[in-house]
């Protein structure tokens, strides 16, 4: 019961922050369960790249292509299980801070 509460708080702390810093540009479905969370950015949008970026700024995610054989590249996957509600938060704000900076270059 416990690890489900945790985990839900830091789910719910992913959702928010996708929300809020990342709007309509970023589709996922808030999973009822597991431990990750499988967000689609906007066609065009080079994760590959991103992840380079955001590693720099030490975060890091897994980027869609790694889970298919063609296509998502405009996707990545979070993984939330291991971070703390505020940490999960910070990490996507930094995440769409990136992708900002690089779109607006």
């Amino acid at each position: 019961a416990d690890v489900r509460v945790a985990l839900r708080a830091r789910r719910d702390a992913v959702a928010q922050a996708l929300r809020e810093h990342f709007g309509d540009d970023a589709r996922f479905v808030t999973p009822e369960g597991g431990y990750f969370m499988w967000v689609e950015l906007p066609e065009g949008t080079n994760t590959a790249e991103l992840l380079n970026s955001c590693k720099e700024r030490g975060v890091t995610f897994v980027k869609g292509s790694d889970f298919m054989l063609e296509g998502g590249d405009n996707c990545l996957r979070l993984a939330f299980s291991a971070v703390t509600p505020e940490q999960a938060s910070e990490g996507v704000k930094l995440i769409a801070e990136t992708l900002s900076s690089k779109t607006a270059a």
